[in-house]
């Protein structure tokens, strides 16, 4: 831990005050730089990922760092298969749905992979249809993570995820998972944007490889848009000020201290 750092926004108070420990005085940011603010100053710009390239990506890129966005063709044609099933209101059809998906694919001796959205539903779906010959990825255990990465690969295997599983993991396949079909992965539940749906879709069919993906999607789906702060038309700063003089006013136990006067 770094001298005089703490978690913002009163976490590090509401911690305190959680483990008995007496909270300190409370402390308010009034000027924050960012990563971004740095990257301007840097004469070239230049990056490389998957998981960018619509428009709005691109409008990003361009407003925020003045730099183009362009597709580089793949090393190899992409052979992966994607398929839409309608998701069922109700859990206890959808997770009987991904039960015989994973049977039918297993039997055939190719790799599962299924990316849940939470690991309360990850856990779920393993209690409910009783399901014991598995591997888990969910970032608690990076060791155990790590192993079950190596094995989820080979032919039969299923692994039950998180979007722990949806970034960044190259499953490496065996040959007879490859004859087999490859990996096989499947999205149950809706995904909060397009760009983590795009990383789970990713895990499969890699570098020209054969795969499929299911996908349950239901008409009401909707991604999740990050709220903006447009230039000038919300004052960030006063906003934190007033709400830093709500708590004093209101709960000022929180500050350990005499109630105290608002900023000018």
């Amino acid at each position: 831990k770094m001298p005089n750092s703490h978690w913002p926004n009163y976490v590090y108070e509401m911690v305190e005050i959680k483990e008995s420990i007496v909270p300190r005085q409370a402390n308010l940011s009034f000027c924050q730089v960012t990563q971004q603010t740095y990257f301007k100053l840097y004469k070239n710009i230049a990056g490389v990922t998957g998981t960018i390239g619509n428009e709005i990506d691109q409008q990003i890129l361009k407003t925020g760092y003045n730099i183009n966005a362009f597709k580089v063709p793949r090393h190899y044609p992409s052979k992966v298969e994607i398929y839409y099933k309608l998701r069922p209101e109700s859990i206890d059809e959808l997770f009987e749905l991904v039960l015989k998906d994973i049977n039918k694919k297993t039997s055939k001796g190719r790799p599962v992979l299924v990316i849940c959205d939470s690991k309360y539903h990850a856990d779920k779906f393993k209690k409910d249809k009783e399901i014991e010959d598995c591997q888990t990825i969910d970032g608690v255990s990076p060791a155990d993570d790590e192993i079950a990465i190596k094995n989820a690969g080979n032919p039969g295997v299923l692994t039950i995820a998180t979007s722990a599983a949806g970034r960044g993991v190259d499953i490496k396949l065996s040959q007879k998972a490859l004859k087999a079909g490859g990996l096989h992965v499947i999205i149950p539940m809706p995904v909060s944007n397009q760009r983590a749906l795009e990383q789970a879709v990713g895990r499969a069919a890699r570098q020209g490889q054969p795969g499929s993906v299911k996908i349950f999607i239901a008409k009401e789906d909707l991604y999740v848009k990050t709220l903006k702060f447009c230039h000038k038309n919300e004052n960030l700063d006063r906003i934190q000020r007033d709400f830093t003089n709500y708590i004093r006013q209101n709960f000022c136990w929180i500050l350990c201290g005499p109630r105290k006067a608002s900023f000018d």
